[in-house]
C-alpha cells in the first residue's frame, strides 16, 4: 500500500467528517427528529468513520516518518571502507610519544574514486585522545606483508576503488598486548570517524574499532 496517498486521503477524510459532525449539531437533519434511535445511529456511524479515517491517518504518518528516518541514516552513514587488519605494536624503550599503537588496514570498497579530506579519533575504553590521523598508501609488496609507502600524509587524494590505507590509532601502554587485542575483537578500542569527498559532497563513515 502506498501510505503516503493513504495518509493524505485519510487527512481530507477526516476533515470533511469533522465538518459533517459539527453541522449536524448545529442544524440536525430531518431524519433525527425520527427519535434518539435513529439520531444515536447516526452519529455512531459517523464516529466509526471518524475513528477509522483518524487510525489510518495516524499509520500512514508513522509508516511515513519510519522510511524516511531509514533514508536519513543511509545518505548519512556511507561505506567506503572495510576493515582488513588491525595490529597492536607495544615498544616501551622507543622515544615516541604514542608508545602503544594498533594499525588499522582498510581498503576502498565503494567501487569509487574519492578524496580522503579528514579523519578523527573518538577513544574507547583504553584508547587515548589523538589529534588527526597519519595515513600511508599500501607498497608494492602488498599489505599483507606490512609493505607500506613511506610518506604520511594528514589526507589523501583520488583513493582509487580496490586501494588499500594504513593509519594507526593510540592505546594506553599500560595495557597488555592481549588485552590491546581483546579490546580490539570485542570492537572497544574506540571508533574512526573518515570524511570523504565524492562528487563536491562530503560525507563521514564512521568505522568501530
Amino acid at each position: 500500500m502506498d501510505w503516503d496517498i493513504a495518509n493524505r486521503i485519510s487527512g481530507v477524510g477526516t476533515f470533511i467528517l469533522t465538518i459533517i459532525i459539527v453541522c449536524l449539531m448545529v442544524w440536525p437533519l430531518p431524519w433525527s427528529a425520527r427519535g434518539p434511535l435513529h439520531m444515536s445511529l447516526g452519529l455512531s456511524v459517523l464516529a466509526g468513520c471518524f475513528l477509522l479515517s483518524a487510525l489510518i491517518h495516524l499509520k500512514a504518518a508513522s509508516v511515513a516518518g519510519t522510511a524516511k528516518q531509514g533514508n536519513i541514516e543511509q545518505t548519512t552513514t556511507p561505506k567506503f571502507f572495510t576493515v582488513l587488519d588491525k595490529e597492536p605494536k607495544r615498544d616501551l624503550n622507543s622515544d615516541a610519544v604514542y608508545k602503544s599503537k594498533v594499525y588499522i588496514v582498510l581498503k576502498n570498497e565503494s567501487g569509487k574514486h574519492f578524496d580522503l579530506v579528514y579523519a578523527t579519533w573518538e577513544p574507547g575504553d583504553i584508547g587515548l585522545p589523538f589529534a588527526r590521523q597519519l595515513w600511508q598508501l599500501e607498497g608494492s609488496g602488498g599489505y599483507q606483508a606490512r609493505s607500506w609507502k613511506p610518506e604520511e600524509s594528514k589526507d589523501l587524494q583520488n583513493v582509487r576503488p580496490g586501494q588499500v590505507l594504513c593509519t594507526w590509532v593510540p592505546v594506553n601502554p599500560s595495557e597488555t598486548e592481549a588485552a590491546v587485542r581483546r579490546h580490539s575483537v570485542q570492537g572497544k578500542l574506540g571508533c574512526l570517524l573518515v570524511s570523504f569527498q565524492n562528487s563536491g559532497r562530503v560525507e563521514t563513515q564512521k568505522i568501530q574499532l
